[in-house]
């Protein structure tokens, strides 16, 4: 989130102001809404067709803010492709909301491993990861 920041900040400053939107925080907040809070440690831990449905809500609900903006607007859609939990690929998006939002482009933001490692080290749960996890 804090590089897309940056890219926002940047984009205003040049007067052409971008909204981000966090699929993950949108998913806690219809969560916390519907008063079924959801853990951080235990979101991929859901029962499948829970997590299905809520990122679909989530999904949903930032889909139709993009629709209703002008063409003109400019958006940002933060979330993973695939997560990878107890070696299993878990889908982080659904490929039906690339086709109906119609996005002028799409970007892949990746990191290695140890700065993946180093990232997670720094909240307490993950600390003790090692490369291989």
């Amino acid at each position: 989130m804090e590089f897309l920041r940056d890219v926002a900040r940047l984009a205003g400053e040049r007067g052409q102001p971008v909204e981000i939107f966090d699929l993950r925080e949108a998913m806690f907040q219809i969560a916390n809404d519907v008063g079924e809070p959801v853990e951080e440690e235990t979101t991929l831990d859901m029962f499948p067709r829970a997590l299905v449905l809520l990122r679909a809500a989530a999904l949903e609900k930032i889909a139709s803010v993009c629709e209703q903006a002008s063409r003109q607007a400019s958006w940002i859609i933060n979330t993973h492709a695939v997560f990878r939990w107890k070696n299993t690929l878990i889908s982080g998006f659904d490929p039906y909301y690339l086709n109906r939002l119609k996005p002028d482009l799409y970007v892949t933001v990746t990191s290695g491993v140890l700065t993946v490692r180093e990232r997670l080290r720094r909240h307490p749960r993950w600390q003790q990861v090692s490369i291989q996890d």
